[in-house]
């Protein structure tokens, strides 16, 4: 399946997605027990994929820091500034009155990962997630989402994989895909229906393509499009967070079956509380979105 972020721009993909559920921020407590339920989303897959043993729930919603603040940040005087213990980026919170998302997409160059300062001589590996996905942020029923991950061994040497999730199924890798620092990645989810769509990383400098077709019975609510850097989740604990340098997202887009939509309108999110960040987030134009590490 050929899908490019032009077509995607030109093209409103149809679908009907369900109505949002209650709060959001009742899901991490429960993630453990989700996670591990017989009734957790069937999907079918389009090409292979490996389970991802070290990160069984990389899509967790995004957990927000006890310290909120609002139009906070200086470079985005213009946007809502969230902080959260685990996402940096940008996320649109509503679509378009009366509709839902059904598709985002975003592309940007791969960075090389590094072992913060602090991290020094611990003798650990650091990663970092990049991602673009539908609901998570105040839908909490699912999301669906792709990306790649980031990781710095404990001797400096970087290492890359793509993946995609269905949450509150677990994420798994596209095995046939190669990522190095300096590729261009696009990625791009589409909803077909609230319980069916595709997931599609392409490395735009190779040439190379992995896309999946994936069905859930935990239902999009098409309440939320995201640009994402993730501190993510293993285990029930956040992973030693990479010191990413920057990740610029460029060709941001999300559509309904009405509208295509750019992130002007979007809330900023950064990693950290009102003390203190581990990301800087800047929203340049309506479909660029940077994200910076802060080094402490």
């Amino acid at each position: 399946m050929q899908v490019s972020l032009a077509l995607l721009g030109s093209l409103f993909i149809t679908a009907t997605l369900a109505a949002p559920p209650t709060s959001r921020r009742q899901l991490p407590q429960n993630l453990t027990s989700i996670a591990n339920s017989s009734s957790i989303a069937n999907t079918t897959t389009t090409t292979s994929g490996t389970p991802r043993n070290s990160r069984n729930l990389q899509g967790v919603p995004r957990k927000v820091s006890t310290k909120q603040s609002k139009n906070k940040s200086q470079v985005n005087t213009a946007h809502a500034v969230d902080y959260s213990s685990n996402w940096g980026g940008a996320v649109i919170k509503s679509p378009p009155a009366g509709q839902t998302f059904n598709a985002v997409a975003g592309s940007f160059i791969v960075p090389t990962p590094s072992i913060p300062a602090n991290g020094m001589g611990t003798g650990e590996s650091f990663a970092a997630a990049i991602w673009v996905g539908i609901d998570g942020d105040t839908y909490s029923n699912a999301i669906l989402q792709t990306g790649i991950d980031l990781t710095v061994a404990a001797d400096g040497t970087p290492s890359y994989s793509a993946w995609y999730e269905w949450f509150p199924d677990y994420s798994y890798n596209f095995d046939d895909i190669t990522i190095s620092a300096g590729d261009e990645i696009s990625m791009t989810v589409i909803a077909s229906s609230s319980t069916e769509g595709t997931a599609i990383v392409e490395n735009v400098t190779t040439g190379q393509q992995a896309s999946i077709d994936l069905s859930s019975t935990y239902a999009l609510g098409g309440q939320n499009a995201e640009w994402i850097v993730e501190d993510f989740e293993v285990n029930g604990g956040l992973v030693a967070f990479a010191d990413f340098g920057t990740v610029q997202f460029t060709n941001c887009v999300a559509t309904t079956e009405e509208s295509r939509v750019g992130v002007d309108g979007a809330s900023v999110i950064e990693i950290g509380d009102a003390g203190g960040q581990l990301t800087g987030v800047d929203i340049v134009n309506n479909e660029e979105v940077v994200v910076f590490w802060k080094s402490h």
